[in-house]
């Protein structure tokens, strides 16, 4: 088993110090009225739960193999079959190639999963993901600011700490309306906040002024760079059995992102993320799981 360096974050939008929201630019674009002028909704007894990008490079090669294709029955990719499992518990996957596929509705037969590409984690819309502040929520206008009382404070990856601010980037392909869902980026961060976060009802006030903090979270597509050079890594004899790709995770870039601007946004220098080790995924589980040591930002 070689070990291999990798990992970094979700193309997202430029470096921002973080002002206060009190009218949000998406909500505007949709027509809908500025947080400002808006009464504060409170919704309870709302669950909380987690997507993230789920990383194909993790998933060691073997005969279950699916076909993922687009809305015009064009191939996108052949992939494991336990990755487009996984990647549709978590919300979106990366591909080898770089490329980020989501789930998507279409006209015909909707039996089958389609799927769109993009450069980055997009929601079902085509806007952008954000680490840490985009969120599920059925049935709400999508731009909504929204005050989460128990992630205030929480524990993040990357040595962060929540304020509870949050937006709704998401309003569709949720089933339970009582369901709210934080993008954490990647499984690994969803076990490090899940750690910290005991209790899964949570209470949101919608239109909120609170402020959007910007936060720290890795880049992902140049993480691969690396990974692709060692496309010809050995793995044991049966193609079929579940197997097992460890990752040496060192010092890797890490950038900053505020849903207030949608360019791309340089990268921060990291000296960090120094000592992860054991991240695995096996081809009978969707568990991805890390030995966070020690994360060290320049």
């Amino acid at each position: 088993m070689r070990y291999l360096q990798l990992f970094g974050a979700l193309l997202l939008p430029a470096i921002h110090s973080g002002s206060a929201v009190t009218a949000n630019p998406k909500a505007a674009r949709n027509g809908f009225p500025d947080n400002a002028n808006s009464t504060e909704v409170t919704v309870p007894s709302l669950t909380l739960g987690y997507t993230w990008t789920v990383i194909q490079a993790f998933y060691a090669p073997n005969s279950d193999k699916v076909k993922l294709r687009d809305c015009k029955g064009d191939l996108i990719s052949t992939v494991t079959a336990q990755f487009e499992k996984d990647m549709l518990a978590g919300g979106s996957g990366l591909l080898n190639d770089g490329q980020y596929v989501r789930p998507v509705k279409c006209s015909k037969n909707t039996d089958t999963n389609y799927y769109a590409v993009s450069d980055r984690p997009l929601t079902s819309s085509g806007d952008p993901l954000h680490p840490f502040v985009s969120i599920a929520l059925h049935g709400q206008r999508q731009g909504t600011i929204a005050y989460i009382k128990a992630l205030d404070g929480l524990g993040l990856p990357l040595d962060q700490t929540h304020n509870g601010c949050v937006q709704i980037d998401e309003t569709e392909g949720l089933s339970d309306t009582r369901l709210v869902q934080l993008y954490v980026q990647t499984h690994t961060f969803y076990e490090t906040i899940n750690d910290s976060f005991h209790g899964s009802q949570v209470t949101a006030e919608l239109n909120s002024t609170c402020t959007i903090k910007t936060y720290k979270s890795l880049v992902l597509k140049d993480g691969l760079k690396d990974l692709n050079q060692h496309e010809n890594e050995e793995h044991d004899g049966d193609s079929d059995a579940a197997s097992t790709k460890t990752h040496d995770l060192g010092s890797l870039p890490i950038t900053e992102s505020h849903p207030s601007r949608e360019t791309q946004p340089a990268d921060v220098s990291a000296a960090g993320l120094e000592n992860w080790h054991g991240l695995w995924v096996t081809g009978t589980a969707s568990l991805l799981a890390v030995t966070m040591s020690h994360l060290a930002v320049a």
